[in-house]
């Protein structure tokens, strides 16, 4: 999506390009949430590790 908006943005006349914005900033928040939603769930998972070897 990113890469479409780019190319969009570059490649297009001046009437056409702001079709192109939508689809650019739907594709970074996309790779945003993505990046975000792993980083919460890797720390979680090394909370329950953390636990269970103070519990042992």
């Amino acid at each position: 999506m990113i890469l479409i908006a780019f190319l969009g943005l570059t490649f297009k006349e001046n009437k056409k390009k702001y079709f192109y914005v939508p689809i650019g900033i739907t594709g970074i928040y996309l790779v945003a949430e993505r990046e975000y939603t792993r980083k919460i769930n890797r720390a979680n998972i090394l909370n329950k590790i953390k636990n269970f070897q103070e519990n042992k």
